[in-house]
């Protein structure tokens, strides 16, 4: 089976390369394209065909943005990851959310998987 396919958007240096580095150690994820700054996230997710997108946001609820998204790519899976890593939140097209707390790299490495789980296609 491919690698779930990681896109990293708009979070703090420090944070980017702690995820990164803890997608890149595992041998069923790959990040596939850094955006340090905040871009379209249908763009993307295009871009580089990635199944989960992982973002910074401060504020705990479903942005319009990342609801946009999950309308018109209904398989792609996101994980939102506040600046100081302590909240992580996944979203999917259920419109559901799910806390999992402080950003540790097996939870952040199990998070990826779990909403990539749901996108497999």
């Amino acid at each position: 089976m491919p690698p779930i396919r990681v896109v990293l958007i708009d979070m703090p240096q420090l944070l980017r390369q702690i995820i990164r580095d803890v997608v890149d150690t595992r041998p069923d994820m790959t990040v596939v394209r850094v955006h340090p700054r905040r871009v379209p996230l249908v763009e993307a997710v295009d871009l580089d065909d990635a199944q989960v997108v992982v973002f910074g946001q401060e504020s705990p609820g479903l942005s319009q943005e990342c609801r946009e998204l999950l309308e018109v790519r209904p398989r792609v899976q996101v994980l939102t990851v506040s600046g100081d890593g302590t909240a992580t939140t996944s979203y999917g097209l259920r419109s559901h959310r799910e806390p999992f707390g402080e950003v540790r790299p097996a939870q952040l490495a199990d998070a990826i998987r779990a909403v990539a789980a749901r996108s497999r296609w």
